[in-house]
Formats: C-alpha cells, sequence, structure tokens
C-alpha cells in the first residue's frame, strides 16, 4: 500500500451535486418542520371551524339561502368576477411595467387569479400571494427577483386605484365620511 500523499482517492473533499449530505439520525429537517406546522395549522382551524359549524343547523342554512333572491346571487357573481379581472389585470400591467417576457395574457391570469384568491383567502398576501406568484411565475421563467417586483408592483397598483375610488366617493359624497 502506497502512504505518499499524492496519491489520495480522487473522491476526497468532492461531492457531485446531485449527491446527498449524510444527516444524523437525530436530526429533523427544515422540510419536516415546515410540513408539521402546516399540519398544525390545519388541524387547529378544523377544530375551529368544526366548533362554529356546529352552532348551525343545515335547515337555518337552506332558509337564509333561500331568503337571497337569484338575481342578487347573480349580480354579486358577475361582479366578483368583474373584481378579480381586474386583479388579473394589475399582475398583468406590473409584468408590462416591469418588461417581463414571456409571460402572455393567458400565463397570467391562472397565477394572478389564484395568488389573489389566497391573499383574500389566508391573508398577508405578501406572504400568501407572494408563494403562489413565485412557484406560477417561476414554473414561467421569472426570477425569484422579478417574482417579488411583481406582486410589490401588482400591491401598488391596488391600493393606489383604491385610493382613487375612496377620494372620488369623498369627493362626490362628503357627508359618507362624516357618518
Amino acid at each position: 500500500m502506497n502512504s505518499s500523499p499524492d496519491v489520495l482517492p480522487q473522491t476526497i473533499g468532492t461531492l457531485s451535486p446531485t449527491a446527498e449530505t449524510p444527516r444524523s439520525h437525530g436530526a429533523i429537517g427544515w422540510h419536516a418542520i415546515g410540513l408539521l406546522a402546516g399540519l398544525a395549522i390545519f388541524g387547529i382551524a378544523a377544530v375551529v371551524l368544526f366548533h362554529i359549524l356546529s352552532e348551525i343547523s343545515w335547515a337555518s342554512l337552506q332558509s337564509s339561502i333561500g331568503l337571497v333572491p337569484l338575481a342578487d346571487i347573480a349580480v354579486a357573481a358577475g361582479f366578483t368576477m368583474i373584481s378579480y379581472a381586474a386583479l388579473c389585470g394589475y399582475d398583468l400591467l406590473a409584468l408590462r411595467h416591469l418588461r417581463v417576457e414571456g409571460i402572455g395574457v393567458l400565463r397570467t391570469a391562472f397565477p394572478a387569479f389564484i395568488a389573489h384568491a389566497f391573499s383574500f383567502m389566508l391573508g398577508f398576501g405578501v406572504l400568501s400571494g407572494g408563494a403562489v406568484r413565485l412557484r406560477l411565475y417561476g414554473d414561467a421563467g421569472a426570477s425569484p427577483g422579478k417574482v417579488a417586483q411583481i406582486g410589490i408592483t401588482s400591491a401598488f397598483i391596488f391600493w393606489t386605484g383604491l385610493a382613487a375610488v375612496g377620494a372620488g366617493a369623498l369627493t362626490l359624497a362628503p357627508t359618507i365620511a362624516g357618518s
């Protein structure tokens, strides 16, 4: 056996990019922690939802829904569609403003719709909507930095529009603010 320092195995100190590094048996990875946290939050939400829904009977729900005219439901659904189309337009404007290439109107509509739906449903839109945008726009080729810029620009457009509508409403009916 040659003990010369020049004859060392070539694999010492090098790992292939796909090689996994060994973990100690007692360590829990971040993936497992995230999974456990997600399951815990889901479990807590399920228990809370169960307690809230246990106070509502199926008969009272049906009678309450029956009191709402079908025309009102249709108008509400129409305005909801218009609202989400506008929200998708904010992402499209952000993509155009940031000059992101390769993501067209149809490729923008789905991620924007899902990101806004998650933002409104879960709250804290930067995190929830941003994660959805990162996944879906990232699959379309946008870098994480561009995805963050898209989310920030879209939020800025939304709040600018909201401020403009609020200012217009208060200008047309200033007594609303006092009541």
